[in-house]
């Protein structure tokens, strides 16, 4: 068993297979705005993010790829109300079986993401059950701007050291807020940024190895 009292998530590439439809709104937002957009491939989108792109919250995304500010903030909020409808995305397979095998060792789970809560509900349907409430940050959180403060708020809310936390991400900024925050970290290889044998970083391949490396069985 390992020393974790609590295991906080990033939703979109760890427990939810969004990456496609991420890039499909990117290509038809530019489309009906007519912007000359530039929209990557997975390959590529994993070259820019591991070169430091920031992609987070939904504005930056379409900056990056080309829309101007006034557009970019216009298809944000396209996003927020379209985006869970038109572009439905799913967990992973495994992910309800993590979950459980998590309930089941008696951890509190937690969310730290910059989609929306709304988006979140949705693609993660009944797993979002798993998650306690106090422990569930998205980008709307009135106390939580960012990913160093969701997790530094997680702590004080659970009373327990911030190394008795592990947050689970596949970016580059997910790693920088852990690393800020003092908080332990997991990434995984099966999401949009990180390969195996990242320098420096625990890696699992699968949900499944995800609860491995948790419970201490690996």
């Amino acid at each position: 068993m390992s020393g974790f009292g609590a295991v906080l998530f990033d939703v979109d590439g760890v427990l939810v297979d969004s990456l496609d439809a991420h890039l499909r709104i990117l290509r038809d937002k530019a489309v009906q705005y007519g912007v000359r957009a530039e929209v990557p491939g997975p390959k590529e989108l994993k070259r820019m993010l591991k070169a430091g792109t920031v992609i987070s919250p939904m504005f930056e995304f379409f900056r990056v790829v080309g829309f101007p500010p006034e557009l970019a903030r216009r298809a944000e909020e396209d996003y927020r109300t379209e985006f869970l409808t038109t572009y439905p995305s799913k967990p992973y397979p495994g992910a309800q079986a993590l979950l459980d095998r998590l309930k089941d060792a008696k951890l509190s789970l937690g969310i730290v993401t910059s989609n929306t809560l709304e988006n979140v509900r949705a693609s993660l349907g009944a797993l979002f059950d798993a998650f306690s409430p106090e422990l569930v940050f998205d980008t709307d959180h009135p106390s939580a701007p960012n990913k160093v403060v969701a997790l530094e708020l997680a702590a004080q809310n659970l009373r327990i050291p911030r190394e008795h936390l592990l947050f689970v991400g596949d970016q580059l900024s997910d790693y920088t807020a852990a690393k800020t925050s003092g908080t332990p970290f997991l990434g995984v290889s099966y999401g949009w940024v990180f390969d195996e044998g990242e320098p420096g970083m625990d890696i699992a391949r699968s949900p499944a190895e995800v609860g491995d490396y948790v419970l201490g069985q690996r």
